[in-house]
């Protein structure tokens, strides 16, 4: 199947309008994801498809047969890029929710898309495994934590904060969190979204994405994911204490530029009020924490930092 699909010729036809808007979404995609440039699509008849191109398909909704040619046959060779041990490199790392796209611009892919989704499953359960062994079996607040959050949630922690104006005026880390049920009765799947900018569109892509299953283990419950792009690992723990709408908790993962931290959250289930953006943002623009709110996120080290950081003050 590999010989076949590398040699994909592209689409020698004029598209549809739903059909541009399809291959700029996937397009767009590829460029934030992966740093593909527009540059590197090579038109035959015109030569290196430019930003004027895609800005202009964008307004018109309209692409010439040529250009349509050059970025599916570009597009579809690097998505069936393989390595030596046959597996997609870039398969393998799209986010899930641009796969029924890429399977909608080519249908021929959804053997691969499903084989994808396959091993990342596979992959997950291997990872967590050790957990699963002392993980609550049928628990009954693992569904009530699945129905508290059915509709969705947010995390906030302090953000870095090391310059000398946000130590005095501190900005929050913003994430979105979903989680949902799975096929088995010991845990549910979670994943955390963000975006560095909080001026950044809704429907611009994502600059972080982090899956995994949370579990309970005694009375906790302990989120294990790994961030996708960068595969770093994830791990946040809540007490299993459902009254209420926030909820606090400790997390341990890798800082974007630095190196690990650990930082204690506000787990929040999605009431309708908050808006649904991500990113860095100063407590007056957040008009869902108050002084109260703040406390369950700041951290405090007794003996002036002579101790260790606790879920429990």
């Amino acid at each position: 199947m590999s010989n076949e699909l590398s040699e994909f010729p592209g689409y020698a036809r004029k598209p549809e309008s739903s059909e541009v808007l399809l291959c700029l979404s996937v397009l767009n995609y590829l460029k934030n994801k992966f740093g593909f440039t527009y540059a590197s699509y090579i038109d035959e008849n015109q030569g290196p498809i430019t930003p004027k191109t895609i800005s202009n398909a964008e307004t018109t909704k309209s692409l010439n047969s040529s250009s349509y040619k050059a970025l599916t046959r570009k597009m579809f060779e690097r998505l069936t890029r393989t390595h030596s041990d046959g597996s997609h490199p870039i398969l393998d790392e799209l986010d899930p929710y641009i796969c029924p796209l890429v399977e909608q611009l080519f249908p021929m892919l959804k053997e691969l898309l499903e084989h994808r989704a396959h091993s990342t499953e596979a992959r997950n359960a291997r990872r967590e495994s050790i957990f699963l062994r002392y993980a609550v079996k049928d628990s009954s607040t693992l569904a009530l934590l699945s129905e508290k959050f059915s509709n969705g949630g947010f995390i906030y922690r302090y953000a870095r904060n090391l310059d000398e104006g946000q130590a005095r005026n501190p900005r929050i880390a913003k994430g979105k969190l979903a989680i949902s049920g799975s096929a088995s009765s010991q845990y549910l799947r979670f994943s955390v979204l963000y975006r560095v900018d909080s001026q950044s569109d809704l429907n611009d892509p994502y600059d972080s994405l982090i899956e995994g299953r949370v579990m309970q283990m005694k009375s906790f419950f302990v989120f294990v994911g790994v961030e996708n792009e960068k595969h770093n690992p994830f791990f946040m723990v809540m007490k299993a204490e459902l009254a209420g709408s926030r909820f606090k908790g400790i997390i341990l993962r890798k800082h974007p530029d630095k190196s690990y931290f650990a930082s204690r959250v506000m787990i929040s289930r999605n009431t309708g009020k908050q808006s649904e953006k991500t990113g860095k943002f100063y407590p007056s623009d957040l008009p869902e924490i108050d002084g109260r709110q703040l406390g369950l996120i700041e951290n405090r080290v007794p003996n002036e930092g002579r101790s260790i950081l606790m879920l429990e003050s």
